[in-house]
């Protein structure tokens, strides 16, 4: 499986293997509300993408085993998520074609493609805040 460099990209950030082993030991533990990180506790970080991406471990089949490219699940579907709710917005403010540019520019941000392959909170991040302001910007225009 190597949809887009998921797969083969090895870890270039620090906190990546974090993310991961912590999801990997919540796995393994069952415990899902008590983030670990080896032997030290890990709650500086929202719990939200440990549960997504233990949802998607669970799914992939592969349990604990499973490779890098499942953790990155998440952070691709959030960068997908946060590229149609940037088109959504920009649509409902500005019309049609502009929030078709709008989602365009935001797919094409280079940090936009490096964090959707990354198992970081940073997409799953700006998948909500991106959601959040369409939704503010649909009561505005109500």
């Amino acid at each position: 499986m190597t949809i887009s460099g998921l797969a083969a990209m090895p870890p270039l950030d620090r906190d990546e293997p974090r993310f991961v082993q912590a999801t990997k030991q919540m796995a393994e533990t069952g415990d899902y509300v008590d983030i670990r990180f080896q032997e030290r506790s890990r709650y500086q970080k929202p719990i939200g993408i440990y549960w997504l991406q233990s949802a998607a471990v669970a799914l992939s089949g592969e349990g604990t085993e499973a490779p890098i490219w499942v953790y990155r699940l998440v952070s691709a579907l959030g960068i997908a998520i946060a590229v149609v709710a940037t088109a959504w917005t920009g649509a409902n403010l500005f019309g049609a074609n502009a929030g078709l540019a709008a989602g365009l520019v935001m797919a094409a941000i280079f940090a936009t493609a490096f964090e959707g392959r990354d198992a970081k909170t940073d997409a799953m991040l700006l998948a909500c805040c991106v959601i959040a302001q369409g939704a503010l910007a649909q009561i505005y225009t109500s």
